[in-house]
């Protein structure tokens, strides 16, 4: 290849395996040989469309014009020392990248090779060993980060972002592609990083889709891929439908007792895929915030399930408030407020002191109790010589009385268990005005004249015992009285009246 008019060749030479070249520089006055090439190089296998093989030895001479990409007119050993494939003097196998011409050339020192910048020009090599041995080339690696969602929603704008970098600093391109649709596609001029983010629409249907990112150096502008200075990443995403949350739609709550509460709830779900039923309640008397006090595991699009709740003491008497949540198995809950007010009766007790003895004389008189509601006590007689009006008690006959307290409870208080209390009427006094043998306290309480002795051989009742008998036996005068065989009278008390 001659070069006498401008000291440069632009050719695209013709080779022959096996056959060895060598450059020449001319002198462009005399066409006298000035310069011989001391690096001729053998080429070791038919040139394809993109490189060749051939097999070069390493010099700090001759004329290199680029760095990493050089025209490709430069020397090839001092392109070889210059990109650290060979050692001067150093024979080595490599192959040349043909590439398209570049607008402009930089020039450095690498290896005591110092290469020329330039301008245009028509064609360019690169080149790297065959075989990976011997000297390391300097072959610059990209790499990919590619953080991504592991899942977006049919039809929704998501962002992509990805960090392309370049050891050696020529990074030449970078792409950025959704499933197959370019988004992305920047050129450089020899740099080092470049970072891509672009909004994607996923679209439909769903389905696994995927985000790609590639990226070359200046070996390989147009990205080719299985050339060298080319790197490739995917990443799959899943695009699904949307989820759609549940909807709660009824509550209510069943009191059973303070110690027994049952909730059922309704719900439904677009998916069809309802998992639980959470009954959260607030408690008085603070109110303080919504527990969780039981769950229901349930399944399919439109339900309704109980849960019970068992506290372990029983509830305080007061107003509860119960709310529902409803969850599918995304993880999605219901937002409405579904909420059931219930109450809960609570215990209650009876305070009713003990009643003293009494004597038949005694005036009429009030028993007195109090519940731990706050709630009032009816009074019942349940047995004995005594009349009793509201909680008035008045005495006809002497033995035992029985009272009862009862309290019958309301929304608020369950019914409070019943307290009886009971004393004794006995003879107070001894003293007989008359003299009839019968104390004027008893002939009082019966009824009799305490000042008339008239009174003691009278037979009231009728059942042939006469009054003073009657006292002698500690019977009532007013009742009738039967032998049950045993000549033991059945003493039988009823009131005066």
């Amino acid at each position: 290849m001659d070069c006498r008019a401008t000291g440069r060749c632009r050719a695209t030479p013709s080779f022959q395996v096996g056959q060895s070249y060598e450059a020449r520089l001319f002198s462009d006055s005399n066409n006298t040989t000035l310069l011989t090439t001391s690096n001729p190089f053998t080429v070791a296998q038919a040139p394809s469309n993109n490189y060749y093989d051939a097999t070069v030895t390493g010099t700090t001479s001759g004329s290199v014009w680029g760095t990493d990409i050089y025209t490709n007119d430069s020397t090839l050993g001092a392109v070889a020392v210059h990109m650290g494939i060979a050692a001067p003097g150093q024979t080595k196998t490599v192959r040349v990248y043909q590439l398209p011409g570049q607008s402009s050339y930089t020039g450095s020192t690498r290896n005591g090779v110092t290469t020329y910048s330039y301008g245009s020009w028509g064609a360019s090599i690169s080149m790297e060993l065959v075989g990976g041995s011997g000297a390391t080339p300097y072959n610059p690696d990209i790499s990919i980060d590619l953080p991504s969602p592991p899942q977006v929603t049919v039809n929704d704008t998501f962002l992509i972002s990805a960090t392309v970098s370049d050891g050696n600093g020529d990074l030449g391109r970078a792409v950025l592609a959704w499933n197959g649709t370019t988004l992305l596609d920047r050129y450089h001029a020899n740099s080092s990083l470049d970072q891509l983010a672009v909004y994607a629409n996923a679209g439909s249907p769903a389905g696994s889709k995927n985000i790609q990112v590639w990226a070359s150096d200046s070996r390989n502008p147009f990205g080719t891929p299985g050339n060298p200075g080319y790197s490739v990443l995917d990443r799959a995403v899943n695009v699904i439908v949307p989820n759609e949350a549940p909807h709660a739609l009824g509550l209510s709550v069943n009191v059973v007792s303070p110690a027994q509460i049952v909730f059922q709830g309704h719900a439904s779900d677009a998916d069809g895929n309802l998992s639980r039923f959470d009954f959260y309640v607030s408690e008085p008397p603070s109110y303080g915030g919504c527990l969780l006090r039981a769950s229901a595991t349930v399944s399919g699009s439109d339900v309704t399930a109980n849960a019970t709740w068992s506290p372990s003491s029983a509830l305080l008497g007061g107003t509860y408030y119960a709310r529902l949540i409803a969850r599918d198995g995304a993880g999605a809950s219901s937002t409405e407020t579904v909420e059931a007010a219930f109450t809960v009766a609570g215990s209650q007790t009876i305070d009713f002191p003990a009643i003293p003895n009494k004597s038949g004389a005694s005036p009429p008189f009030a028993v007195t109790a109090t519940t731990s509601s706050g709630l009032p006590v009816t009074f019942t007689l349940v047995s004995g010589p005594a009349t009793l009006n509201g909680s008035t008690v008045t005495l006809t006959g002497y033995g035992q009385v029985t009272i009862r307290a009862d309290q019958a409870g309301n929304a608020t208080f369950l019914p409070a268990p019943p307290v009886s209390r009971s004393f004794n009427v006995t003879l107070g006094s001894t003293t007989d005005s008359d003299g009839d043998g019968m104390p004027d306290e008893w002939e009082t309480i019966y009824g009799y004249n305490p000042n008339s002795s008239a009174d003691a051989a009278q037979d009231a009742d009728g059942d042939g015992v006469s009054n003073l008998l009657e006292y002698r036996l500690g019977t009532s005068p007013r009742a009738v009285h039967v032998n049950d065989g045993t000549n033991q009278l059945l003493k039988v008390y009823s009131p005066k009246n």
